[in-house]
């Protein structure tokens, strides 16, 4: 979910910088630009137009300060639009958005890289989560989010407690001589990527 959280950022820098740098290179005139970008406020807000608004203004005079040249051509407009944004690469997108894209996208990239990577963290911790339901078979749990139920075997939180900050394979060798369990590195992970368990943060990380 972090990944697709940061995604989602990005394309959304994305749309919104390529909308206005559509519009920026659609000949619009003044009259026209000041209508969708009005002054920001003391505050810093804006009161910018609605969808509904451009497309469809009740406004016969707004209607022909917000298109300019195209009024009467919208779809024609989008059309064009689209021939353009359909002709830029990467390199063209991260030009156009400007540091905001390039900053989003190298968060987005990083945690792919963290869903990607295989490697634990050297010590770990038990995080919160809530039990759901049980049955003879399995604990069904949440940590992180409510939409991201995890099925557990009950010994499974029988040995969350051995992972107490002590690095995780002195952990994994406390569990199989107390209690005669193998744990393997791929449950780990899971339990990891579920924030079941935490990295344990570093005295100097603390606050």
């Amino acid at each position: 979910m972090a990944f697709w959280h940061r995604l989602r950022d990005l394309l959304t820098a994305v749309e919104v910088s390529l909308a206005v740098w559509c519009v920026t290179e659609s000949d619009l005139d003044a009259d026209a630009l000041a209508s969708l970008f009005p002054e920001r406020s003391r505050s810093g807000a804006t009161t910018s137009l609605s969808a509904a608004e451009v497309d469809s203004s009740p406004d016969a005079a707004m209607a022909r300060r917000i298109w300019g040249r195209w009024l009467g051509r919208e779809r024609d407009f989008y059309r064009e639009c689209a021939l353009r944004v359909g002709y830029l690469g990467w390199e063209d997108v991260l030009r156009i958005g400007g540091p905001e894209v390039v900053v989003r996208s190298r968060l987005a990239h990083q945690a792919h890289q963290a869903l990607e990577s295989e490697e634990l963290p050297e010590r770990l911790i038990a995080g919160t989560f809530h039990v759901l339901s049980t049955d003879r078979e399995n604990v069904r749990v949440v940590s992180y989010t409510g939409t991201d139920p995890l099925d557990l075997a009950p010994e499974i939180l029988e040995i969350l407690p051995y992972f107490d900050g002590r690095p995780v394979s002195q952990a994994v060798r406390a569990i199989e001589k107390e209690r005669g369990v193998r744990v393997e590195e791929d449950l780990i992970r899971r339990l990891a990527d579920f924030e079941i368990l935490l990295p344990e943060q570093s005295p100097g990380d603390r606050r």
